[in-house]
């Protein structure tokens, strides 16, 4: 079925003004209360972002579409683990985690593809996509031969790095390196709020497991 450019507009709307509103509320964060905030309203507009793609890619940054495949395999390293934990995870706190996270990633990659299409742009596997992929892969082999509480703080411990790592790229890398408007605001406006969010939920059920945290 053909899919018209305002179907996408329409889509990548819906998904923007329900992942906002997730943040605002804090959606169903099984963290703790009072995590989330209106951090999308806080945030200033995005800068104007340079245009060189050819010279950036020259001086080993991100071009867009780098960007985009990088999105699409950080949500992936999220998803796929939270999927294989739904039904095996023990903690009540990593129960109602594990969904949360499948929906909030899901939601941040459709948003992604959505806005890759709609601005012309397809995604390009490079060396930091493809690195995010064999440690996915890496990581499901190992916690696929868990189970109990082995299971549960393998898989914390997983969420805990995972949304560190993407947080850390996102502000010294992806978000710096955008240069398409529509991408920045997704990346500044959706994203980075999101996996902060996540990031202060995993610290607290970390914590209530009696792990520490970095």
């Amino acid at each position: 079925m053909r899919i018209t450019e305002w179907t996408l507009r329409r889509a990548a709307v819906a998904c923007l003004i329900a992942l906002a509103a997730c943040a605002k509320s804090g959606g169903d964060d099984p963290g703790g209360e009072g995590l989330a905030t209106d951090t999308a309203a806080a945030l200033p507009a995005p800068a104007a972002a340079p245009a060189d793609t050819a010279a950036a890619a020259a001086n080993g940054a991100p071009t867009d579409a780098d960007i985009f495949a990088i999105l699409s395999a950080s949500n992936q390293a999220e998803i796929a683990p939270s999927r294989l934990a739904e039904p095996k995870v023990q903690n009540a706190r990593l129960k109602r985690f594990a969904p949360w996270m499948v929906n909030n990633h899901t939601a941040l990659a459709d948003s992604g593809s959505a806005v890759a299409q709609r601005i012309g742009v397809t995604p390009t596997e490079n060396t930091k996509s493809r690195e995010i992929q064999a440690q996915t892969q890496r990581t499901m082999q190992r916690l696929q031969g868990l189970s109990g509480m082995s299971f549960d703080t393998a898989y914390a411990g997983v969420m805990l790095v995972s949304h560190q790592q993407t947080l850390a790229a996102l502000d010294t890398a992806i978000i710096p390196s955008a240069r398409n408007p529509e991408l920045r605001t997704l990346l500044e406006r959706t994203v980075r709020p999101m996996v902060q969010v996540h990031l202060d939920s995993i610290r607290q059920i970390v914590s209530s497991m009696g792990g520490g945290t970095r």
